[in-house]
């Protein structure tokens, strides 16, 4: 990378990659293969490995160092304010601050929530000079996962089969949660009566005769784990500080 200029980093502890390559920290990520990113007491961009410029999905030859999360041509920029807010919790604490967020990572652009804590990292003078990012799915544990011992997965917004329609796998998301059918109607507009014939079909499809035979099916083959994208939307969630 080209050395940032330094009227980019103006009250940022002069941080800069050069400054950083005596660190073991720039040796691990540069090698890593899960997305880290370091930004400056500005939150710009001070250095991102490859994968986490994959991770961000900017264009190829888009330079990131010394730019803040607005200037970048990505889906996730709008939400710059939320990133940088907690850029400085971090700095301010002192301590790990922990960020979900929901949004069209990586070079498909797949709607999918990460989790993104920030660390504050120090010069020898024992002062914050920036931040220190990791991005990683979110595991989620289901109910029947819990109760089988599984290992935590992925939440997916892409069902693991292509048995059922839309609109039953809109019922199954909320019947899984679990809702009883007049519950799912009336979240659905849909009378109770209609909720009951589809899980009739649902059922037969997935040949099984009861909702919890069902709960187990969906279980194996992880359609438990599956969220329709009209629920999921882009955002940023960030732990509350005392």
């Amino acid at each position: 990378m080209d050395k940032i200029k330094s009227d980019k980093i103006q009250n940022s502890q002069n941080l800069v990659v050069e400054s950083l390559n005596s660190l073991p920290l720039i040796s691990i990520t540069e090698h890593s293969n899960e997305p880290w990113v370091i930004r400056d007491c500005q939150s710009r961009y001070v250095y991102v490995n490859q994968a986490g410029l994959d991770f961000l999905g900017l264009p190829a030859n888009f330079n990131i160092e010394g730019k803040l999360d607005n200037e970048c041509p990505a889906d996730w920029a709008e939400f710059a304010a939320e990133y940088q807010a907690n850029d400085r919790k971090a700095e301010k604490t002192g301590k790990r601050v922990a960020i979900i967020s929901t949004n069209f990572y990586g070079r498909k652009k797949i709607l999918e929530p990460y989790y993104l804590p920030r660390f504050p990292i120090y010069n020898k003078l024992g002062e914050c000079i920036g931040t220190l990012t990791n991005a990683s799915k979110l595991n989620f544990i289901s109910l029947s996962q819990y109760v089988n011992q599984r290992t935590p997965s992925v939440l997916t917004l892409t069902p693991p089969t292509t048995l059922f329609t839309e609109k039953e796998l809109r019922v199954i998301f909320f019947i899984l949660q679990p809702m009883t059918a007049k519950m799912v109607g009336d979240r659905l507009c849909r009378a109770k009566k209609t909720i009951e014939n589809n899980l009739r079909v649902i059922y037969d499809k997935a040949g099984v005769s009861s909702l919890k035979d069902f709960r187990e099916w969906c279980g194996t083959i992880g359609l438990d784990l599956y969220i329709p994208p009209e629920f999921v939307k882009p955002r940023v969630q960030s732990q509350r500080l005392s």
